[in-house]
Formats: structure tokens, C-alpha cells, sequence
């Protein structure tokens, strides 16, 4: 891989943006949607950047029961909590759809960050990053209340205008360009996108609605439901 194409791919990740990668070094893999990908091609011990897609990340319990944990997107990385400790990944890494996937080498990323300050840095902020993450999903799981399990869930997943999208939503048409998606009505909630909240009939003189009107969302707003 050429160093102007790997630096290009790695502008999308706050933390290897500008990181001095030995392009001989770091490998470009795509997987289908649905294949279980690894921290280890080879057998190399690795980190992985998502160029595109999406890996979807799974806890799985003794008796075979699984969780997902997180969603990566592009420019997230997995495999990073184990950077420093010589243990295999606990968790199940799947793609949710086609995915791109850079590996870099966890020596050859030790090495960068040892000349490299703040590259070390950013690795600490990253950490730091996901322990807020990962206390944020133990409040989640101490809430007796479904609702409230609800409304943090869409406060964490909103995006800048409110919305939030299931996985594996697309966007759907009716044949003219206008009117409601196919097979739904004006008024009516249709499968993979929430908006939170806006007036209707439901608990509050408010519901979750798919209707793209103006988002309204918000702790405060969601705190009278």
C-alpha cells in the first residue's frame, strides 16, 4: 500500500490520523456482511481500523447467549483494549454489512507510539473514551424501568437532528418521490428510524414517531416521558 493511500484511509480515525505507519506494514482486507472477522489475520496480532461498513460487536455468555455491545462505524478501531496486555479479544466481531478493515500490527503500533507522543495520547484518550462508554452501559443495565432503558438508549444513539436509525435501515420511496415510504401511512411509524420525541398521542402527549419533521430531542425533552 502506497503511504499517500494509507494516509488517506487513516484521516477518518481520530486516533491514527497522522500516524507514521509503515505502509509495508499494514494490510487492507474486505469482508462480506455477516462474516466474523478477527484481531488476528494470520495470526498476527492486530489492530483494525474500519475504512467502511460497519462490525457489529458481540458479547457471548457460557451458554451461548449474545449481546451486542457496540456498533463500529468508519474510523473506529477494534482491538485496541487489549493493545497492551497480552490476552485474546473477549468479544465476537461480526459485520453488519460489506466492510473495509485496515491491520496494523500491534508491535509495529507499539513502536509508532513509543516515538511518537501523541500518538500516545490519543491512544489514552481513546481508552479513556470507552471506560465512559462502558459505565454508561452498566447504568444501562441497572435500570429496573424499560422506559427509562428506552429513553437513555435513544439519547445515546441520536444523531446531530434527533434521529436515530436502526441497524441495517435504508431510506425508502414511494415510486413518485413523494408521500410516505412504501407500505405505510401518513402519521404512522415505519421500521428502522425513530425520531425522539414529537407530539402525537402516547404517555405525556408524547411518542417516538419516524415522521421526518423537525427533530426535537434532548434530555429535557425527553424527561416529561
Amino acid at each position: 500500500m502506497e503511504q499517500a493511500v494509507l494516509q488517506e484511509k487513516l484521516t477518518s480515525s481520530p486516533f491514527l490520523a497522522g500516524a507514521s505507519l509503515p505502509p509495508e506494514q499494514v494490510t487492507a482486507k474486505r469482508f462480506r456482511a455477516g462474516q466474523i472477522i478477527s484481531d488476528r489475520p494470520g495470526g498476527v496480532s492486530s489492530v483494525g481500523m474500519i475504512v467502511s461498513g460497519r462490525v457489529e460487536v458481540y458479547s457471548v455468555a457460557l451458554d451461548g447467549k449474545d449481546v451486542q455491545l457496540n456498533a463500529l462505524t468508519a474510523g473506529e478501531c477494534f482491538g485496541v483494549c487489549n493493545l497492551l496486555a497480552d490476552t485474546e479479544l473477549e468479544t465476537v466481531l461480526r459485520c453488519g454489512e460489506e466492510t473495509e478493515v485496515l491491520y496494523i500490527p500491534k508491535a509495529v503500533l507499539l513502536a509508532c507510539m513509543e516515538r511518537d507522543a501523541g500518538l500516545a495520547m490519543r491512544y489514552a484518550a481513546l481508552c479513556n473514551r470507552k471506560l465512559q462508554f462502558l459505565l454508561r452501559r452498566i447504568e444501562l443495565l441497572t435500570m429496573q424501568s424499560c422506559r427509562g432503558r428506552l429513553i437513555a438508549h435513544l439519547l445515546e444513539q441520536q444523531d446531530e437532528k434527533g434521529v436515530v436509525r436502526l441497524a441495517g435501515y435504508r431510506p425508502r420511496k414511494c415510486p413518485g418521490g413523494s408521500g410516505p415510504p412504501s407500505g405505510g401511512q401518513p402519521g404512522r411509524p415505519f421500521p428502522g428510524a425513530v425520531r425522539a420525541p414529537v407530539h402525537g398521542s402516547g404517555r405525556g402527549g408524547r411518542k417516538f414517531h419516524s415522521d421526518p419533521g423537525p427533530p426535537v430531542a434532548g434530555r429535557t425533552a425527553l424527561s416529561p416521558l
